[in-house]
Formats: C-alpha cells, structure tokens, sequence
C-alpha cells in the first residue's frame, strides 16, 4: 500500500468519525430541547404567574443547556477539534430553531435572537472544550 493512502484513508476515516459524533451532538440538543421544552410548558401551565417576560430567557437556557451537552458529548466522542464541533453543532441547532420560527410564522429576527445566538455558541463551544479535556473517551465502532 502506498505511505500517502494510508495516510488518506486515515483522514477520511477520521471526518466520518467527526460527522457521526456532530450528528449524534445535533440530535441529542435536539431531544434534549424538546423534552425540556415541554417539561417548561408544563411548569408554565401550573404556575400561571410567572412573567411573559422570562419565556424567551428560559427558552434560551434551555437551549444553551442542550447545546453545551451535546456538545460534550461529541468532542468526547472525538477527543479532537472540540471548538469546531461545539461551535458546529451550535449553528446547526439555531438554523434548526430559526427554520422552526419561520414555518410556524413566529420569526421575529431581532435582539433575542442575536442573544439566542450568542449564547448557543459559547455554550457550544464550552461544551466542545470540556468534552475534549474529558479523561474518558466514549466509544463509537
């Protein structure tokens, strides 16, 4: 075999590797955010004093919360790139929260999105940082 196919199919084995561990990422913020979401609904339909206000914050923490720990679980996965794979993941998730504002004709772009935005990459990002520095590495064959 010649020394630069080794060194190909490495790498290429390597991407698949990558783009399993952020789809698995993507799917489990996903999940996660629409169980939480509707775990938030159900706090909200009980407790009818809580401020209008809050909803979009706690929507926003709860994403973020997701986010972070599908990033974690990714970078942990890989053990490389753990920035790349939060911030990728983040940006997947808020194209997938802003294409279901849009259909559902709720899309107001604006400050909170920005906010929204901002804070999916940085827990993204955090998430993807600490999953790397996990001692343990989660398996994938």
């Amino acid at each position: 075999m010649y020394r630069g196919d080794f060194f190909m199919s490495a790498i290429i084995k390597n991407n698949n590797k990558q783009i399993i561990a952020v789809s698995i990422g993507v799917l489990i913020s996903v999940v996660l955010t629409a169980a939480l979401s509707c775990l938030f609904a159900l706090i909200m339909n009980f407790l009818s004093a809580v401020p209008y206000g809050i909803i979009d914050y706690a929507v926003i923490a709860i994403e973020g919360s997701s986010v972070f720990l599908g990033a974690y679980i990714a970078a942990a996965i890989t053990k490389s790139r753990g920035m790349i794979t939060g911030l990728i993941i983040s940006v997947v998730v808020l194209m997938i929260t802003v294409a279901f504002a849009m259909g559902s004709g709720k899309a107001d772009i604006g400050i909170i999105t920005v906010i929204r935005a901002a804070a999916l990459i940085v827990c993204g990002i955090g998430g993807g940082i600490l999953g790397v520095n996990k001692k343990d590495r989660i398996r994938i064959h």
